[in-house]
């Protein structure tokens, strides 16, 4: 019997111990360097076509976590900016 139980509560947690996802962030700056607040980010995996879409705090920053492995461009945009 315990040794059920034991095989019970180890065996959902090594079913997630891998993580088969990432994330992307990163900071958006204008050319003197300053942040841009409120920009948004278009993060596209360019394998299947699946966009993302985010935007800055204000602080500049952005995140995109639970992204699924492939390759991504990023593109941002900020009204006012060319």
């Amino acid at each position: 019997m315990k040794k059920t139980f034991f095989l019970a509560t180890f065996a959902p947690s090594f079913l997630f111990a891998q993580s088969f996802t990432g994330s992307i962030s990163g900071t958006v700056k204008d050319s003197t360097g300053a942040v841009i607040t409120k920009a948004a980010v278009l993060i596209l995996n360019i394998d299947n076509n699946a966009r993302t879409d985010v935007r800055t705090d204000e602080s500049g920053a952005y995140s995109a976590p639970l992204l699924p492995p492939g390759r991504y461009t990023i593109e941002a945009s900020a009204e006012g900016s060319e």
